[in-house]
């Protein structure tokens, strides 16, 4: 079976993520608590992550585990993820 476009999302989208909050992919890895191996792979497209390791690598980076499977999804970047409300003028 021939790997959907879903790899390349998810790689798309975290190395978005990871230039956004300006982690170098050993420095996530070990704050992830995942190998190196698994991140290149999936950064690579050549493997697909588990649902499990998408929850873990999300609550790292401090986002939603689907911001990383939406195609075109924006970074959060170093805000982890929360937008600031803005106060309405009256």
């Amino acid at each position: 079976m021939k790997p959907g476009p879903t790899r390349h999302i998810v790689a798309e989208n975290l190395r978005r993520e990871l230039e956004a909050q300006s982690l170098s992919m050993n420095e996530f890895a070990s704050h992830a608590g995942v190998s190196r191996s698994q991140v290149y792979d999936v950064l690579a497209a050549r493997k697909a992550p588990s649902v499990d390791w998408l929850q873990k690598v999300s609550e790292a980076l401090k986002i939603e585990p689907w911001s990383l499977l939406k195609k075109g999804a924006k970074a959060a970047g170093k805000s982890g993820g929360k937008a600031k409300a803005k106060k309405k003028k009256k």
